[in-house]
């Protein structure tokens, strides 16, 4: 629900000409919020009739709403001297139409004629009101380069008003893709904007910061502080919009249905589609289903937008849901499908699970529908489009156009370090990739699911899957800390096997056991899990996999070669014994101290690289730390090879903060082309790790490695003091991708 209310705004947009800078009485009147502002520009155009008074018209009509009057005076001008500004003017009326496409040729048009006479005050604000229009056209990385440039012109200008404003539209951003902490640091970076209608805009900014983060008491006091400077007819319109969503979420229906009956019903089809929406909103929270039946389905029926079209189908869908299960799939289906429409959108791989997270319910519910109905192999699908969305976007189809960048802005929470630009995948299914099914066949698959607060465990044998409910994940959760606090605790690993792991799948089995968690169960340490008093480690080889579509072999150009990388600090001497340990295993000598350098880890493929080296999280991806600074996941990812087989035994190595752990160093591999990985899901202790690493080697962990790495833990469990074994796991292809010989 916070989505609706900015998703009407178009807030880049409107706040775009909130920056222009009128005639001098004009801005005067416009900055101090004067009634008479728009007639004393009035009376200065019809006076002089020159173009300069009539775009600084046309831009107050805008930040007044009068989009008609906008457009209609700033058409013509568009020939005229200032005929960049007026495209500006109708690229934003057009963009507020929700005419997307329309909006970026006029934007982008503006900014190349303010481009090419190096108008760089009117480049800025190009730039941001084009980074507005892609925000609300769901272009966010686009958007993201826009701003980037924004930010950069407006402070090189010196204009704070035009910085700060930028800000809030950065904080909006961050916030539409669920990243809080960003959107609040942009908030504050906006503080410059004081003047009572600026800060109405930040309070009201703010407002929907806190509501995305579910602070809805928050939320409400900043929404009644941006009415309390009196707004303009738009932000009025939004920030009560706003409020009442605040006020329904606290459950004070009462004072929600008040703040609704003060909201205008303008004559704007957006306006009335999202006043729609919210009262359907506000009559479901109070139990008037048939009323908010109405209601929702007329403001699906009105002027939405994909953003929209989630919002509204996925709480008409839950509406549905004890009444009649075939409404609900029916409503719940049209909310998946656009949110695939949103995903298709979006080029930037690295952005799509922050987007799928963000409308991450309908898939939940979806889910949750087809499993309770024994639907399992369509829950399983519908589950896949919503699982680890970006890796498998990578493996389909790797196409990398640019190897230098920066960090994504949201791990470094910096728009100034934003991406110049992003991986730009489709995606949409392509040709020749096999299906969900064909990937399926010929492997036993356990996916542990959590939807709507309860964790479902689904076997996948040969291609059939069945489901069964294992739990609320708040019943779960005690063990799930239990275990991962000691991975010998008994009594959790024996409740954590009965209610996730099926019966079917534990005994020993010549073929290994795929796994796909659910982001929230990542950390889970399921070698540690027990059934009928044993490890699950000691029945089945675990391989863990991002998603159920990145399952099966992937042809590769052979390799030969090893490197082992450690103890680049020298404060690691377990990890350099290691390291020299392995290295005498393949007579080799190991870059050890000074000579672990960034190269070290990045140059070339060969068939095994071993690193025994610190990692951390850097942004919230994953980095290796080594003797001439640290190399990012990123940097990893968009290596041009990676060796057959990576050995991570660094702490928390398969760990990462955005939603498909995309950014683990595990992850980055794996995309960078690896077959396989084995890294840890947390910290581990540099004795426990070189004692793991030696059984695994020992095991014949360089030719098979996932069965390695189950027999190493199978034996540790049984003789060892150290619990580190529990965090190794192996992610990517089975080892039968080597056994069969695949190039």
């Amino acid at each position: 629900m916070a989505r609706i209310v900015r998703a009407l705004l178009g807030i880049g947009l409107l706040v775009a000409p909130a920056c222009e800078d009128p005639a001098p009485s004009c801005r005067e009147r416009a900055r101090a919020g004067a009634a008479d502002a728009i007639a004393v520009c009035e009376a200065e155009y019809r006076r002089s009739g020159a173009a300069p008074d009539g775009v600084d018209l046309a831009s107050l009509y805008l930040g007044a709403g009068r989009l008609d009057e906008a457009a209609a005076l700033a058409r013509p001008l568009t020939s005229s001297s200032e005929g960049a500004i007026a495209l500006r003017v109708l690229g934003i009326v057009t963009g507020r139409l929700r005419s997307c496409d329309d909006a970026i040729v006029y934007l982008a048009t503006a900014r190349e004629l303010h481009l090419r006479a190096d108008d760089r005050r009117n480049l800025a604000r190009d730039n941001h009101a084009l980074a507005g229009a892609l925000h609300d056209c769901n272009r966010f990385s686009e958007a993201l380069a826009a701003l980037d440039e924004a930010m950069v012109g407006a402070a090189a200008l010196g204009d704070q008003r035009l910085l700060g404003y930028t800000h809030l539209l950065a904080a909006d951003l961050f916030a539409k893709l669920g990243y809080v902490r960003a959107a609040e640091a942009e908030i504050d970076a906006a503080q410059a904007l004081r003047a009572p209608a600026d800060a109405a805009w930040r309070s009201f900014l703010q407002g929907s910061v806190e509501m995305s983060a579910a602070r809805y008491a928050s939320a409400s006091a900043m929404f009644e502080q941006a009415l309390a400077a009196r707004p303009g007819a738009d932000l009025d319109f939004a920030a009560r919009l706003a409020l009442t969503i605040s006020l329904q979420h606290l459950g004070r229906l009462d004072e929600a249905a008040r703040v609704l009956a003060t909201v205008a019903d303008e004559g704007r089809a957006e306006v009335r589609t999202a006043r729609t929406y919210v009262a359907g909103a506000v009559a479901a929270a109070d139990g008037h289903d048939v009323d908010a039946a109405r209601l929702l389905e007329k403001a699906y029926g009105g002027r939405i937008d994909d953003e929209w079209g989630v919002g509204i189908a996925t709480l008409r869908g839950r509406l549905a849901w004890n009444q009649d299960r075939a409404v609900a799939e029916q409503w719940l289906r049209r909310a998946v499908d656009h949110a695939e429409a949103m995903l298709r959108s979006e080029p930037a791989v690295e952005l799509r699970p922050w987007l799928l997270a963000s409308w991450r319910t309908p898939y939940e519910l979806l889910f949750s529908l087809l499993a309770e109905a024994g639907r399992g192999d369509e829950a399983v699908a519908v589950w896949d489009l919503a699982q680890g969305r970006a890796f498998r976007d990578f493996l389909v189809d790797r196409r990398v156009d640019v190897l230098a960048r920066d960090q994504m802005a949201m791990r470094a929470q910096s728009l100034r370090r934003a991406v110049p630009s992003l991986a730009s995948v489709p995606a949409a299914p392509r040709s020749g990739v096999p299906t969900l099914a064909d990937r399926l066949r010929g492997h036993d698959v356990l996916l542990l699911v959590v939807a709507e607060g309860q964790v479902w465990s689904a076997m996948v044998v040969d291609g059939r899957a069945r489901l069964r409910r294992a739990g609320s994940l708040a019943e779960l959760e005690p063990h799930l800390v239990a275990l991962r606090v000691d991975p010998r605790d008994r009594s959790a690993a024996a409740a954590l096997g009965a209610a996730l792991v099926p019966s079917e799948l534990v005994p020993p089995a010549p073929r290994p056991l795929h796994v796909v968690l659910d982001a929230r169960l990542s950390a889970l340490p399921l070698a540690a899990v027990q059934r009928q008093g044993r490890i699950l480690a000691a029945d089945r080889a675990l391989i863990h996999a991002p998603s159920l579509s990145a399952l099966g072999c992937r042809s590769r150009p052979p390799a030969t070669g090893v490197r082992v990388v450690g103890d680049a600090g020298a404060d690691l001497p377990s990890a350099r014994r290691e390291a020299r340990w392995v290295g005498e295993r393949f007579r080799i000598a190991p870059l050890v101290g000074e000579r672990a350098t960034r190269a070290a880890v990045l140059d070339g493929g060969g068939d095994l690289l071993h690193v025994a080296a610190h990692a951390t999280l850097a942004g919230g991806a994953g980095a290796l730390v080594l003797a001439d600074g640290i190399v990012s996941a990123d940097e990893i990812a968009l290596a041009p090879a990676a060796p057959q087989l990576v050995v991570l035994a660094a702490c928390s190595s398969a760990a990462a903060l955005d939603p498909d752990q995309l950014g683990a160093l595990s992850s980055a591999y794996l995309i960078a082309g690896a077959r396989q990985v084995i890294a840890t899901s947390r910290a581990v202790g540099d004795a426990g790790a070189g004692e793991l690493v030696r059984r695994f080697y020992e095991l014949g962990g360089d030719d098979h490695p996932v069965a390695a790495l189950a027999a190493a833990q199978r034996e540790l469990a049984e003789q060892s003091t150290f619990t580190d074994w529990a965090f190794f796991a192996a992610y990517g292809e089975d080892d039968s991708c080597r056994q069969r010989g695949q190039p």
